[in-house]
């Protein structure tokens, strides 16, 4: 089942198309450069679209630093007492 996992974000509404169909590319990808660049563009979408929803504000090109933007916006303490990874 895993090696199906990557058509999952097909379904997604927000960025699932776009994402989906970078994955069957890095998948296919002949190289670590070629691998690198997908990456790298799916994570600029994801960033891009955090930025466009308002749910963080870092000018971080590094996706990892936009979670504790995204924290900051949660409601619930519970939730947004939890540990963000690389914290």
């Amino acid at each position: 089942i895993y090696k199906w996992m990557h058509r999952a974000p097909k379904e997604l509404p927000v960025l699932g198309a776009d994402v989906a169909m970078m994955m069957d590319g890095f998948i296919s990808a002949q190289n670590v450069a070629a691998s690198g660049q997908i990456i790298e563009r799916i994570s600029q979408l994801i960033i891009e679209e955090l930025q466009k929803e308002g749910l963080s504000g870092s000018n971080s090109d590094f996706l990892l630093d936009h979670g504790p933007e995204i924290q900051a916006h949660i409601q619930d303490d519970s939730l947004r007492r939890m540990p963000v990874w690389g914290e």
